[in-house]
């Protein structure tokens, strides 16, 4: 026969550092796993001279980045630049899943104010680009799938609305594919 074992006691400093370690590290996660698609979704190095941003690696580009070597930004070095330039920027690590990933899929490529000032039409309060304790208040009364979904509509009607074309399939087929990973779980 086993031992009958008692549970530790625990206290609330205890419990609470141990709550915190696992939000970081489903933080972590979840950032690793959207950066990953954002990544892959950016590809490599071009210099395509349609493209206002210049010189891009990873999605990375020059214009927004002019201290950073981007023919030689290394897929690390783009990850570091989205955590502190994009997912924190926009506070993504307080909004639920999928709507972290739409948020900072549509930072990456709309520019951080556009992707908080979407997600905050998308969710009938006063766009103001900031996510303050108004838009966190609000985003937590919604069902995250729909919301995410009705983030990516709104993104699809800015980007019919682009005064540059030449990029217009690739980005609403970003939108498709991101659409899929959340239908996927994958989001």
């Amino acid at each position: 026969m086993q031992p009958r074992r008692t549970p530790m006691a625990t206290s609330k400093s205890q419990t609470k550092k141990a709550d915190q370690a696992d939000d970081t590290s489903q933080g972590e996660d979840r950032f690793a796993t959207c950066v990953a698609q954002i990544l892959d979704a950016e590809g490599g190095y071009v210099n395509d001279p349609r493209d206002p941003g210049g010189e891009t690696n990873f999605g990375i580009s020059k214009r927004a980045h002019p201290g950073v070597d981007i023919a030689n930004l290394t897929r690390d070095g783009a990850a570091a630049i989205y955590r502190r330039d994009y997912w924190d920027a926009v506070s993504c690590g307080e909004l639920p899943a999928p709507v972290d990933h739409v948020v900072f899929d549509a930072a990456v490529n709309q520019g951080t104010t556009a992707a908080v000032k979407t997600l905050q039409s998308a969710l009938g309060v006063t766009p103001d680009g900031i996510v303050g304790p108004n838009t966190l208040g609000a985003v937590a009364e919604h069902d995250p799938h729909p919301l995410a979904e009705r983030v990516l509509g709104y993104r699809a009607v800015r980007y019919a609305r682009t005064d540059n074309p030449a990029f217009l399939r690739g980005w609403f087929n970003r939108l498709f594919e991101l659409h899929r990973h959340i239908l996927e779980g994958k989001a």
